[in-house]
């Protein structure tokens, strides 16, 4: 995806041209979401509007000047405000619930993540061996740029970004069936 084309249009506040664009920059910050920060589906609606809410602004005030950077931006804001929802649910609970508060079990925690991981590792068993290893390379480089993985891949970025995303896609769906088992 361009960003450039949402950059523009929240500049222009061309409403037809956000909605299309949002429209294809939703799934991709779900996904993200849900894969990497492990967040159900109604947090990270309510992440990814306040994000697009907070980046508009941003826009529009001139302090978002750079339409390559607006990803990166979008990304960090909707693991910002999550982690943020996060902490602020559990302070909530805990300061106004002290005597009633308790903490679940570390078992249980613990069982979850391993639940998750294993229908993560089933997912990722499902896919191609060239899918595997694209998505791996990024699991194991969550901090790299998409540039370097194109280099990396000897692929154009925007093919590096297209693949990124559609296996995430393929992720979120075979995680969602696997996990309502």
């Amino acid at each position: 995806m361009d960003f450039s084309e949402l950059y523009e249009a929240i500049k222009s506040d061309d409403q037809q041209a956000i909605n299309n664009s949002v429209t294809k920059l939703f799934p991709v910050l779900m996904s993200y979401l849900r894969v990497n920060m492990h967040a159900d589906s109604e947090d990270a609606k309510d992440c990814i509007q306040q994000a697009l809410l907070h980046t508009t602004e941003k826009i529009r005030e001139d302090k978002i000047r750079n339409p390559s950077k607006l990803y990166y931006y979008l990304i960090r804001s909707c693991k910002n405000i999550y982690l943020r929802m996060n902490t602020y649910t559990n302070i909530s609970i805990e300061d106004n619930n002290k005597d009633y508060a308790i903490d679940p079990p570390k078992q249980l925690d613990e069982l979850l993540d391993e639940e998750k991981q294993r229908i993560l590792s089933h997912c990722l068993e499902q896919l191609d061996p060239n899918h595997r290893d694209f998505i791996n390379y990024w699991f194991e480089n969550p901090d790299i740029d998409a540039s370097s993985v194109a280099r990396h891949f000897d692929i154009s970025l925007s093919n590096a970004w297209t693949r990124k995303h559609r296996i995430i896609k393929i992720l979120n769906k075979c995680y969602e069936k696997n996990s309502h088992k």
